[in-house]
């Protein structure tokens, strides 16, 4: 759902509804901003094969503490060594 245009296709006026319910993960938010900021924006994670809440996922196996599920997990990255050029075999990412 990118913009409130889809709903005016089926010639409804977003702009005039108490509410308006999309299902989308967050790329309606630059369509909608004309009609709404992000305190008119309630986020609702539903059941399905995925969440945006990953800690609330059953994990197996999976070694603990591992970041960013756990709280007190820390990553850091490490830099990334490139050897040689890319048409060598030496060459690395």
């Amino acid at each position: 759902m990118l913009s409130p245009e889809y709903f005016e296709i089926a010639g409804l006026d977003v702009a005039t509804a108490n509410a308006v319910i999309v299902k989308s993960r967050g790329h309606f938010r630059a369509g909608f901003s004309s009609i709404a900021d992000d305190a008119d924006i309630y986020e609702v994670d539903g059941p399905g094969l995925t969440t945006a809440d990953i800690a609330s996922m059953e994990w197996k196996n999976l070694p603990r503490p591992v970041y960013p599920i756990d709280e007190d997990a820390r990553w850091t990255p490490r830099p990334i060594v490139k050897r040689g050029s890319p048409g060598s075999k030496s060459f690395r990412d």
